[in-house]
């Protein structure tokens, strides 16, 4: 119980100073600036446009949008043995028989918390709107200036929210519901997993056909230890579009992102297959 009240307080403290209401507000404020330096960016027509005095890049990428033959994709891994390995199932599609057959097997995911701060805390447009008219006439290099400190600011708020929000996950029992003067806090369990392999053993192959969805993002691995190749994903995902996307970082965080990326195929590799 005395965790609970911490990390209530915790919440508290957060609103109740001030905190919570600047971080909304410098949220919306950042989106703007963001806007504005993407706006004059595109006019230039730069794709990568570098102020060095701020530490700041914008950077216009293109990405794809694909569109996936799960099924074909699911038949192809069923072929080669690999479907059971990279499915996973939620326990609310399977059959009341079902779950009951799977229960020993299901895998709990971390409670719901959702946070309704109450009006008084939320973000006050009229000041939004006189903000956003008041730096719509600042040059480029001072919207920079602006967009850096604010990023600096919020990125404390945000990691304070973080450490909050990780809290009320861990110790709010659900389902429950709590209120306070400045707002409600809703905690709500979230259906649990059953893993591809689990079903596989239990109930068979047309049940995993059937109920199971790829995780795509453990796709990479089995390609970096060539048990799929690009050309195989290639038969079931269709490019249908490609769009622009604008990133605005700082150049430090450019760095660590391409480092990471440099590193990400030798993680690949070292990562456990199950």
């Amino acid at each position: 119980m005395g965790a609970i009240v911490v990390c209530l307080d915790s919440l508290r403290d957060f609103v109740e100073s001030g905190r919570y209401y600047k971080f909304g507000l410098n949220t919306k404020q950042l989106g703007f600036l963001r806007d504005k330096i993407k706006a004059h960016q595109s006019k230039v027509g730069a794709r990568r446009m570098e102020w060095a005095e701020q530490g700041v890049v914008g950077i216009f990428e293109g990405y794809r949008i694909f569109e996936d033959d799960m099924e074909g994709l699911k038949v192809f891994l069923s072929e080669i043995g690999l479907l059971p390995i990279l499915c996973e199932v939620e326990w609310s599609v399977l059959s009341q028989e079902e779950q009951e057959q799977m229960k020993q097997w299901m895998v709990f995911q971390p409670t719901l918390v959702r946070f309704t701060a109450n009006k008084d805390q939320k973000c006050d447009n009229d000041m939004l709107h006189e903000y956003e008219d008041k730096v719509s006439k600042l040059e480029i290099t001072k919207l920079v200036d602006l967009w850096l400190s604010k990023k600096m600011e919020n990125d404390l708020l945000v990691e304070q929210w973080k450490t909050i929000k990780h809290s009320l996950n861990k110790q709010l029992p659900a389902p429950n519901t709590y209120h306070f003067d400045f707002g409600t806090v809703s905690c709500s369990n979230s259906d649990p997993l059953v893993s591809g392999v689990n079903l596989y053993k239990q109930l068979g192959k047309d049940i995993v056909m059937k109920y199971g969805q790829v995780d795509m993002s453990r796709l990479p691995a089995y390609m970096a230890r060539g048990f799929i190749s690009k050309c195989d994903l290639k038969k079931f995902r269709k490019v249908i579009d490609i769009r622009l996307k604008y990133t605005l970082m700082q150049i430090v965080a450019e760095q660590r992102r391409r480092e990471y990326y440099q590193k990400h195929i030798g993680k690949l590799l070292m990562q456990p297959l199950n």
